[in-house]
């Protein structure tokens, strides 16, 4: 893969086995893990895939698996923030249609702005909307007026179960502390 090095080729027990040299960057995850087949356990291991990769379609995998099957809010939580480390764009995704609810989750950069927007756009205004940002990890400046003007436009909009630096974004950004939760 375009995230690994060629290292060598050695046969063990008949199959041909190519062992990889891990590229690692400035930034990013390793990731490891088993494979069982035909009663043999083989371990491998991977840097930091893009989307379009074999190895992303395998945390993609991986990560639905965990999205569908996993409850506890610690692990929940501690999902969303490794989730950030691979190329699943904003984290964002919906609780509950009634009441209509979303959780905001992770970090906003540049690279996100187009979602975030294109999720603002979309929010009805006529309908109660609640965003859980208690795992929310922070923003640049940026967004602020992004996020005010969407309070401001949709009436019926709160920001809920607010992490710290969610609360200190959301203040920044002006938005009034009744909206807030």
């Amino acid at each position: 893969m375009i995230n690994t090095i060629l290292h060598k080729s050695v046969l063990q027990n008949g199959d041909t086995i190519t062992e990889r040299e891990i590229c690692i960057g400035t930034d990013g995850i390793t990731v490891a893990g088993e494979i069982q087949f035909a009663g043999q356990i083989k371990p491998f291991q991977f840097w930091s895939p893009r989307k379009n990769d074999k190895n992303h379609e395998l945390v993609a995998l991986l990560f639905s698996l965990m999205n569908n099957s996993l409850t506890d809010t610690v692990i929940v939580n501690y999902q969303e923030r490794l989730e950030q480390y691979f190329d699943f764009g904003l984290g964002l995704k919906k609780i509950s249609d009634k009441p209509l609810q979303y959780k905001l989750y992770g970090g906003i950069s540049e690279d996100k702005s187009k979602q975030l927007l294109n999720f603002f756009e979309k929010l009805p205004k006529n309908k109660y909307v609640y965003i859980d940002m208690s795992n929310f990890e922070g923003m640049g400046t940026m967004f602020d007026d992004d996020f005010l003007e969407v309070t401001e436009e949709h009436k019926h909009l709160f920001w809920i179960k607010c992490s710290p630096i969610a609360k200190k974004s959301l203040e920044r950004a002006e938005i009034a502390s009744n909206r807030i939760q």
